[in-house]
């Protein structure tokens, strides 16, 4: 800072001990200020900001693959990733628009790879860059009420375009260009489709360019510090327009006032500062030396090299026809089980060998885990092929299994029922996804059918007609999940609705009769202080005929060590939040992130014979934490201390569990 001599520029919103940034400000016509507010406390949303420094919610913004809004014409547009509703790892890039007279949001392009949206300033035009399959940049003008295409124009080939943006006149557009020899800047003429570059290749970050009248404004490093510069029309060499402290970056000028605002980064995050134009160029500022680091020129200097990329080694592959009967498995990682991220408690101890084809058209699991609701080990083996629209999965699974039956000499006693089974299941399904602004839905139907072979029963003198064999019953799901996304700190969603529906019959096995529907839902809500989430489960299941003994519904907390009873419902009510971000550092063995705790109380069979009291509650402590040193996966362990609520041999349970997410 002694060599660069920075100048001290008031900035708003209000200084906040929490990192907060307000990126990409604009200024709107009734002196508010729009932005893009990020923080690790709350999901990415639009924010206008008041002249009292109030911030007031314009919309929540979706998946992005970088931050990125424009504004014009009293209209917003931004870029959004949109997931393929079958194929997951197929996405694209969509245009929306929001209109801030009428309110109305719209998704303006559907199954695009369209990026840097920029609004003409009227707003009824958009400028965006298209990038197809074959790596190629394109120029695209959309209108901004109907998405339809108005130009487009070939941009020269082997260039990474990024970020344009519209001169007054709506004739030219500025954007940056990279490629290996550096950065430039690329001008696009809109009326005869030519470009050309208005610099040289530097080796730069140059980022944001936008047209003022005295030239183009953009953010570059050149004394070593992310600043301000204005290239004049003249051709001049840039002139430095900001001394900044730490940084300057994402320029916008307004041209009613005459003011460019820009974000100037603190240490609680990048807020904004407004600069008069007229004023900031007739102060000049003396450009200082390049005082950036370049960790890697004593390395050059010391192994005497010039060009390194000469010392890249070099292969060519031979192309060849991939068979996918040859290709079918691909163990690539030995895992925790846990991996079901739409449940955030699963809540088991276990590990699984998994196998995904190059082309992630079969995915093969083999492993085990402990069910703490019955205190056994399960073992299985399944396999998903998920080529077609519907995805087939057959699964295998040496399982244990609890329940309950009424003893013969005395029916109003029961008595638990303990056994193994062999149980290999069919079934296709066709599961969807999509996610729309800050919420994401996944639903899908499944069909398809089993065979159950039961054996270790525990009960040796009770008579179980038909018990030992369940063949090829059917099998009827749907499933439907709402959750909206979560902030990094976030423990659940803040809002979310989760619906599971399972029919089974076995209507196709003449020896046997009975049916068996179940209902499991999960409901996230917002706790009483950010980041803390209130989680409501439902779960119902009615039994009929050979199915009396099945229980499809997940138990109480603690249920292979409580009294046997015939469950028909259980309602569980979880309230979490965190602790503290404590950064233990347990060498080399694990690094602990985040304290967690929460309390539960677990009901069973609410509501019936006037029960509303809890069968169990208590408390739980997690922690958040990576394991050997990996920044993945990120593990969730814990333990739970459990209250018996009613008479039982044990008042007090201790159950524990890990989980893990990518």
């Amino acid at each position: 800072m002694k060599k660069t001599n920075p100048l001290t520029y008031t900035s708003f919103p209000e200084s906040r001990s929490e990192i907060i940034d307000f990126l990409f400000p604009k200024a709107l016509p009734n002196g508010n200020t729009l932005a893009l507010q990020r923080s690790n406390h709350s999901v990415p949303k639009i924010v206008s900001i008041t002249a009292d420094n109030r911030i007031e919610e314009v919309i929540k913004t979706g998946i992005q693959t970088e931050p990125h809004f424009s504004y014009g014409g009293n209209k917003i547009t931004w870029d959004e990733l949109r997931y393929d509703k079958r194929y997951l790892k197929r996405n694209f890039h969509v245009i929306n628009v929001y209109d801030l007279a009428s309110k109305k949001y719209k998704q303006l392009t559907f199954k695009t790879r369209l990026f840097s949206p920029a609004l003409s300033a009227d707003g009824m035009h958009i400028a965006t860059i298209e990038i197809n399959l074959e790596n190629r940049a394109s120029l695209l003008i959309l209108n901004s009420t109907t998405g339809a295409e108005e130009r487009r124009i070939a941009l020269p080939a082997n260039l990474n375009v990024q970020t344009p943006s519209f001169d007054s006149s709506g004739k030219k557009v500025i954007t940056t260009a990279v490629q290996q020899q550096g950065a430039t800047l690329l001008e696009v003429n809109l009326q005869t489709g030519e470009s050309r570059l208005l610099m040289g290749w530097q080796k730069q970050q140059l980022e944001r360019p936008i047209y003022i009248p005295q030239g183009i404004l953009f953010k570059a490093h050149y004394n070593g510090i992310d600043n301000l510069y204005l290239l004049p029309y003249s051709g001049e060499a840039p002139q430095q327009i900001t001394n900044i402290k730490f940084g300057a970056t994402n320029p916008y000028f307004d041209e009613s006032s005459g003011s460019i605002y820009f974000n100037n980064y603190q240490v609680n995050g990048y807020m904004i500062s407004t600069l008069n134009l007229e004023q900031t160029l007739s102060q000049s500022i003396t450009p200082t030396a390049d005082s950036f680091i370049s960790y890697f020129k004593p390395l050059i200097q010391q192994e005497n090299i010039t060009d390194t990329s000469t010392f890249i080694p070099t292969k060519t592959f031979a192309s060849r026809p991939y068979k996918d009967i040859q290709h079918l498995f691909n163990f690539h990682s030995i895992s925790p089980v846990g991996d079901d991220i739409s449940s955030i408690d699963n809540f088991d101890l276990g590990l699984q060998l998994m196998s995904d084809n190059l082309l992630n058209t079969l995915s093969t699991r083999i492993g085990f885990n402990y069910d703490q609701n019955t205190s056994r080990t399960d073992y299985y083996v399944s396999a998903s092929l998920k080529r077609w629209f519907p995805k087939f999965t057959v699964e295998y699974r040496n399982q244990a299994q609890l329940s309950s039956v009424r003893l013969q000499n005395n029916l109003n006693e029961r008595v638990p029922l303990r056994w193994r089974e062999h149980h290999t299941e069919l079934k296709t399904t066709i599961p969807l996804t999509f996610n729309r602004l800050n919420t994401l839905y996944n639903t899908g139907v499944s069909i398809g059918t089993s065979y159950t072979w039961r054996y270790d029963i525990s009960l040796k003198n009770i008579s179980l007609p038909n018990f030992s064999q369940v063949r090829f019953p059917l099998l009827l799901q749907y499933y439907f999940n709402r959750n909206s996304r979560r902030s990094l700190l976030d423990l659940a969603p803040k809002w979310g609705q989760n619906l599971n529906f399972i029919y089974r019959s076995m209507v196709f096995d003449r020896r046997l009769s009975g049916n068996l529907f179940s209902m499991k839902s999960t409901f996230y809500f917002p706790g009483l202080v950010n980041n803390h989430s209130l989680q409501a489960r439902f779960n119902f299941q009615e039994r009929n005929g050979d199915y009396r003994l099945s229980n499809d519904i997940p138990m109480v907390s603690g249920y292979d060590q409580l009294l046997t009873t015939d469950v028909h419902n259980t309602l569980f009510l979880d309230y979490r939040f965190p602790i503290a971000y404590p950064d233990w550092d347990i060498s080399p063995l694990a690094f602990i992130k985040r304290l967690k705790a929460g309390v539960f109380a677990d009901f069973e069979n609410f509501g019936r014979q006037n029960q509303f009291s809890p069968r169990t509650l208590g408390i739980e402590l997690r922690a958040d934490l990576n394991i050997l040193r990996f920044y993945l996966p990120n593990f969730d362990a814990g333990v739970r201390a459990i209250y018996v609520n009613d008479a039982s041999p044990k008042n007090i349970v201790f159950t524990y569990g890990v989980s893990y997410t990518y």
